[in-house]
């Protein structure tokens, strides 16, 4: 039994090693940079109310946001809305 785990933990010993250096910096290299996004604006009292938990308020900030003629992203608020 004891020979049997001496393997055991000889192969889990060779296998967890890490690779070596210039493997991991060539496929550092090769990884594709983060794209940036931002969130569409939305009305402050939106905002203000979502940041001070106030829900209610802010489904009826976002109705309110919503009825204006010009609303620069509707679908935003709506997935906001919930």
């Amino acid at each position: 039994m004891l020979p049997a785990v001496l393997i055991v933990l000889q192969a889990a010993a060779a296998f967890s090693q890490n690779p070596p250096a210039k493997d991991t910096a060539k496929k550092k290299a090769k990884l594709p940079t983060a794209v940036v996004t931002s969130l569409p604006r939305i009305p402050v009292a939106v905002h203000d109310a979502l940041q001070s938990r106030k829900f209610s308020e802010a489904i009826t900030a976002i109705d309110v946001a919503l009825k204006q003629e010009k609303v620069a992203a509707p679908d935003y608020l709506l997935y906001l809305k919930g």
